[in-house]
Order: C-alpha cells, then structure tokens, then sequence
C-alpha cells in the first residue's frame, strides 16, 4: 500500500493484494463543502472589506494632515493675534480660525470623511493667512 500527497493536498492511494495480484487506486481531493453561492458571497465581502478599507486609510490621511495643519495654526496663534488682534477684522479672522479647528475636531470625532474633507480645505486656507500674517509682521 502507497500514499501520495501532493501539494494541493490531493492524496493517492495505491493497494495491492500480493496474494491474488489485484490493484485497486483511490484519489481523494480535498473540498471546501461550499456551495458556488457561498463562495460568490465570500468574495462579494472580500471586495467590500477592500472599499472600507480603502476609505478608512483615505479617511487617516486626511485626518493626519488636519492634525498637522492645526498643530501649525495653533503654533502660529499667538503671532497672528498680537499683529491683527486690535483690529475688528482681525479678532473676526482668529475667531473664524477657532471654528474651523473646532468643525475639524468634530469632523474626525465623528469620523465624517465628507466634512473632514471640507475642513482640511479650510485649515489649510486658515494656515496659508496665518503664514502671510506672521511674514509681513
């Protein structure tokens, strides 16, 4: 008697009666037992998986650079508001930029990638004033 397992886990077996010189062979395939339904399913969610997965890294990286844009606003605060702070439209300008950080801050709580988006717009719009301020200072 032989066994034979390959790769594939498909395995051989091969007997022999030394008595009456009869053979007799058997292949045994391995199966999963799924159904072509099942198996369609199984990658029908593969491939779901795949587009959350996506977002939620798109969703990261956003996130990552409003956290980094408000680390610099932030970092920049006090020089702005001691060059324009005296001026209406100054506290108006530094009161706006507390808003956006504040809708950002809310945005990633809520893992919102809609709004999060819009924000980092506005932050970087926000830091770009912030960087004029301070050069012209």
């Amino acid at each position: 008697m032989t066994f034979e397992i390959n790769a594939d886990g498909i395995v051989s077996v091969h007997a022999k009666d030394l008595e009456t010189g009869k053979e007799q062979s058997i292949t045994v395939t391995a199966t999963s037992g799924l159904t072509r339904e099942e198996i369609e399913a199984m990658i029908d969610s593969g491939k779901e998986f795949a587009v959350e997965r996506k977002r939620d890294e798109e969703f990261e990286a956003r996130k990552q650079e409003a956290e980094g844009l408000m680390h610099e606003i932030e970092r920049l605060f006090d020089k702005v508001s001691k060059v324009v702070g005296g001026s209406d439209y100054g506290r108006d300008a530094l009161d706006k930029a507390q808003g956006v950080m504040e809708r950002t801050k809310v945005a990633i709580d809520r893992h919102d990638a809609a709004a999060l988006k819009e924000q980092v717009e506005a932050l970087s719009r926000t830091f770009r004033m912030f960087k004029g301020v301070v050069a012209k200072a």
